[in-house]
């Protein structure tokens, strides 16, 4: 394992890493950032893509509505995080409900 992953390092960098996207993105975006695939990708067998994919998908499809619609981007992007899980959340829950 590398040593900033291990230890103290990987704190101090996080601690510094969240604190200037919170000022950059704002506090909503960076907490449905962390939390919200994290929640997602615990129904799947390969978390790693599901955490990018719900990531970059709900960031981009934020973004487009955002543009298209002329809302705020934040809000936006928080929202589609938050459909996206829920309808993921939904499809799961339905397809073990079929297989059971």
């Amino acid at each position: 394992k590398p040593k900033l992953v291990s230890g103290f390092g990987f704190y101090v960098v996080f601690s510094f890493v969240i604190t200037s996207s919170v000022q950059l993105a704002g506090i909503y975006v960076v907490f449905a950032s962390l939390i919200l695939p994290a929640i997602l990708a615990r129904n799947f067998d390969n978390k790693l893509l599901s955490l990018w994919s719900t990531g970059v998908s709900s960031v981009l499809l934020g973004l487009i509505v955002s543009v298209f619609f002329d809302l705020p981007a934040g809000i936006t992007i928080v929202l589609s995080y938050f459909f996206m899980v829920l309808t993921f959340l939904s499809f799961s829950f339905v397809f073990r409900k079929l297989k059971s």
